[in-house]
């Protein structure tokens, strides 16, 4: 009896122990509150979309709502604000801000005057940033008059120069870090941004996670010319570097010989240690259903599955994760590499950060920009593999000397459900489909030299009028040729049966001219 009690009393300190562990760890996440005013000004509204990215890519819990509301704080561990520059915060607002004593990010001069003392100088204006090879990069701004914090305190990088005097570009003082200036159509100060925030959120005394980047051959398309491909695969076996070959989907023929040559070389890439991404089909979200996504993700998947080729990560533009039907489609992925799209960022912003409940490994689109760096969060490389071989050798070259640290697909787990699929891969432990290892080892195909192809009946009716071409010239020609004969010879009866060579009729016709004559 005295032993069922005890074990009812583990039992329940065990249950109250995974209630509260939960609770802890749900206090020490890092919940953002961002103030912005995007429905109203454009300047904001572009600022704001920045920082949705940034929340995004970086996986933060936060909550975008509007600067004129007075918000509630609880719950919250920082506040950024992100206003128009000529804009003021209401009294109500500010003061609600100022009681929660939470830290406070302010974006440009909106809301600044209204938490804490300021001070305007007066000059023309230049913003100096350090690029990645610690050169200044000076960039001359409109205006000649700046908004800064009147209390000087501890400056977190860049410069601004109002005239010849400078200026911290990002300082705190007590609970209120402000950045002076910000254009969000400038990558290099987008990629300044978000290293200053990953450090103003960074909880502990040493230094922030540096995130890695990943090099992609990017969109490299079924069919294509597996001996330009396995060169490709070869550079870069040679350079001695980790690569992404992100491959388009496939939904038809793939039992082609050209589709089995393609796959062959992926599954070589594959066995050398590169790692497979398959990008989403090409189709606007507002055009298509979840559920015909997901089939034709899944019969893309099967298609390379079928030759031992699996890709581990999908890519997508970034906009999917930020609307309920892009991430039905992506739940499936563990890791989701992103591009910027052009397609409509959404037509209801969401309010918070959604994406976060599927726990996915996001690898954001790295800047174009050579000056714009960051290692705030995991970036893909994109490199077109439509170029000279000679040209990507010189970019893959010239990432090696630089700072940038490339990693390995195959050094994180991979999961994907897609279809009746299930396949993990450990780094540790290597690759299992359904529950079943599987082998990544490199196998030469054997092909089928009399393969027959299933083309259906509109094809095969389509091939049998393009094989009788060829008989339906010649019945054509053949055709023409007697026509014109039989017009040849029947004028030529008919000339001889009018003037002909009958006796007569030359008499009758030389009596005829003698008549005429006399």
């Amino acid at each position: 009896m005295m032993c069922k009690a005890k074990a009812w009393v583990l039992a329940l300190a065990a249950g109250l122990l995974l209630l509260l562990i939960p609770a802890q760890a749900r206090a020490d996440v890092t919940r953002l509150l961002i103030l912005n005013d995007e429905q109203t000004s454009e300047t904001s509204a572009a600022a704001t979309d920045v920082l949705r990215r940034f929340a995004l890519y970086s996986s933060w819990t936060c909550t975008f709502a509007s600067s004129e509301d007075v918000p509630d704080t609880d719950g919250y561990t920082a506040v950024i604000i992100c206003t128009d520059p000529n804009r003021a915060l209401n009294a109500s607002v500010a003061l609600a801000i100022q009681e929660s004593k939470l830290p406070v990010f302010v974006i440009g001069a909106g809301g600044l005057a209204e938490l804490t003392k300021t001070q305007v100088h007066e000059g023309s204006l230049t913003l100096r940033l350090q690029t990645q090879a610690n050169a200044a990069n000076d960039m001359l701004l409109s205006g000649n008059s700046l908004l800064l914090m009147k209390k000087s305190g501890e400056s977190l990088g860049g410069q601004i120069f109002v005239g010849a005097q400078a200026f911290p570009l990002c300082q705190t003082a007590g609970n209120i870090t402000h950045l002076a200036y910000f254009d969000p159509s400038q990558e290099a100060q987008c990629a300044f941004l978000s290293t200053l925030l990953q450090t103003w959120l960074w909880p502990y005394k040493n230094c922030p996670t540096a995130y890695g980047q990943y090099l992609v051959l990017d969109r490299i398309y079924p069919f294509a010319d597996p001996e330009r491909l396995l060169s490709l695969v070869e550079m870069l076996e040679t350079e001695n570097v980790p690569y992404v070959l992100c491959v388009m989907p496939i939904y038809a023929n793939a039992d082609y010989p050209a589709m089995k040559r393609f796959c062959e070389v992926l599954r070589y890439a594959q066995s050398r240690g590169a790692g497979i991404v398959m990008h989403v089909p090409q189709v606007t979200l507002v055009n298509v259903t979840v559920e015909d996504l997901q089939e034709n993700i899944a019969n893309a998947y099967s298609a390379y599955s079928r030759y031992g080729v699996y890709p581990l990560a999908i890519e997508a533009p970034d906009v999917w994760l930020m609307s309920e039907k892009g991430q039905d489609a992506l739940r499936g992925w563990r890791t989701v590499f992103l591009f910027q799209s052009d397609e409509a960022l959404y037509g209801e912003k969401q309010a918070e950060n959604t994406a976060l409940r599927d726990g996915h490994q996001i690898v954001a689109p790295a800047y174009a920009d050579a000056t714009a760096f960051t290692n705030a969060y995991a970036q893909a490389i994109y490199l077109d593999p439509s170029e000279d071989i000679e040209t990507l050798r010189t970019q893959v070259n010239r990432l090696k000397n630089s700072r940038t640290a490339l990693k390995k697909l195959s050094d994180v787990e991979g999961i994907v459900y897609a279809g009746d699929l299930y396949v993990h891969f450990y780094p540790a432990d290597g690759l299992y489909v359904n529950g079943q290892a599987a082998s990544l080892a490199y196998q030469r195909f054997n092909y089928d030299e009399d393969y027959v192809y299933d083309r259906g009946f509109v094809q095969y009716m389509t091939e049998q009028i393009q094989a009788s071409n060829k008989l339906i010239l010649v019945f054509v020609v053949v055709a023409c040729t007697i026509f014109i004969a039989g017009m040849i010879i029947s004028r030529r009866t008919t000339r001889r049966q009018l003037l002909g060579n009958h006796p007569h009729a030359k008499d009758e016709q030389e009596g005829v001219n003698l008549h005429d004559g006399g």
